[in-house]
């Protein structure tokens, strides 16, 4: 478990350039969870700014690939194990199990939620726990790329500033052998294992290879987390999960324009008109285009770009717990102070490393691409709509960003159970 100390009410408020969805003030009580009520219990409405229509500034965005849709695996069952519940909830000492609360009994009366205090089997054993050091001969970091979210960046930075192997796409597109071995981009100098671990098919492949118990990657880049950690990690080789987290509508939003932008090349270079090209982003988010709750199904579901079946409250709780116990967070919004939290946390960071902490800053200020695109405006019609279709992860992220605040603190501390 994560703690805060019981100091006066803290005060988060994200309202960086970029971000699109803040916090106010929360309560500081013992658990993230505890706060996170009081934030369900102040839900993001209709922002009393007089805000509408579509920002005249931009945003930039990497140019990560889409891999939502791209599913062919069926889907599986998920085996479930007990944790112990007093981690994570206030259980009252009065209340007997399975019975109702004294003054609760009224026919008409509604029940009162009880989240979910289990986690899947392949999240609680093949994922190592936020409460135990990072050991590096054992963990192997995994790093969960959700589109539009600076997944290319962190590759760019790992690779070019780090001089870390990497387990991507690139590598499989660079050498075909069978055998697993560290290859070289002749473009970059970049080093990668020739696997590929962003698709469904190169998951496969690389367990066949035993790419996570070799140790021959320094780091996993995935956009299947159930996937990978079925078929690549065990109970002796667990990964070690981390992530960059957008504000959704954000990423909505930047998933339109990418999506726009692909279809009018691929327009283009087939010499055929097509509708696309004339669609607005008001028609798009009319229409309930663009991904539902992706995060959440990301963190919780095989097969995390099939639409089909939806996500529900329980699965939200899952990936609240799972990022509680589990999960590393970075911010978008925090790019540089995110990537140096994961730096010290997996032992790669060295304040002394000038050419490396250039490279990083270089990255974080200028980005990879020139792809830029108007930004939403909180509380115009879009925004509603994407909030609407994407409700459980606008919960998950307020989440996160309460996690984020302390886990942060612990790393800056020497409290976190960094790298050994």
């Amino acid at each position: 478990m994560l703690f805060l100390p019981n100091f006066l009410p803290l005060v988060l408020i994200f309202n960086v350039p970029g971000v699109g969805c803040k916090l106010s003030t929360i309560p500081t009580t013992s658990s993230s969870f505890e706060r996170h009520h009081y934030l369900r219990s102040q839900r993001l409405g209709v922002s009393g700014r007089d805000l509408h229509g579509v920002h005249a500034e931009e945003s930039s965005d990497d140019d990560d690939d889409d891999d939502v849709g791209k599913i062919e695996k069926e889907m599986k069952g998920n085996d479930i194990v007990l944790i112990d519940e007093s981690e994570v909830y206030d259980k009252d000492e009065n209340d007997d199990d399975g019975g109702e609360k004294e003054g609760r009994g009224g026919e008409n009366e509604e029940m009162e939620y009880s989240p979910p205090s289990l986690l899947p089997e392949y999240l609680n054993d093949h994922l190592g726990d936020l409460t135990s050091s990072f050991h590096q001969s054992v963990d192997v970091p995994l790093f969960l790329n959700i589109p539009k979210s600076g997944g290319t960046l962190m590759s760019a930075h790992y690779g070019r500033c780090l001089n870390l192997v990497e387990s991507t796409s690139r590598g499989a597109q660079l050498s075909h052998e069978k055998a697993l071995r560290i290859v070289t981009d002749p473009n970059t100098s970049i080093k990668y294992v020739n696997v590929d671990t962003t698709h469904l098919d190169g998951i496969e492949e690389a367990s066949y290879l035993s790419v996570a118990s070799s140790h021959l990657a320094d780091v996993i880049f995935t956009s299947y987390l159930y996937e990978s950690l079925t078929e690549l990690f065990d109970i002796l080789h667990p990964g070690r999960l981390f992530l960059l987290m957008r504000c959704p509508i954000e990423r909505e939003v930047s998933l339109f324009y990418h999506r726009q932008k692909v279809m009018l090349e691929e327009e283009q270079k087939n010499k055929k008109k097509g509708t696309y090209q004339n669609i607005t982003i008001e028609e798009y988010a009319e229409k309930g285009l663009g991904t539902s709750n992706l995060l959440v199904r990301m963190l919780t579901k095989p097969n995390s770009g099939q639409e089909e079946g939806g996500v529900t409250r329980d699965d939200l709780e899952i990936a609240k717990l799972m990022l509680q116990r589990k999960c590393l967070i970075g911010l978008t919004a925090r790019m540089e102070e995110s990537i140096i939290g994961f730096d010290r946390y997996f032992g790669w960071y060295d304040e002394n490393a000038l050419e490396t902490n250039k490279c990083r800053k270089n990255l974080v200020e200028h980005g990879l691409s020139t792809h830029t695109h108007p930004r939403v405006s909180e509380g115009s019609d879009v925004w509603d709509l994407f909030h609407k279709k994407n409700e459980l992860d606008m919960e998950l992220y307020e989440f996160a960003l309460d996690l984020y605040q302390e886990q942060r603190e612990k790393i800056q501390m020497g409290n976190m159970n960094t790298a050994r």
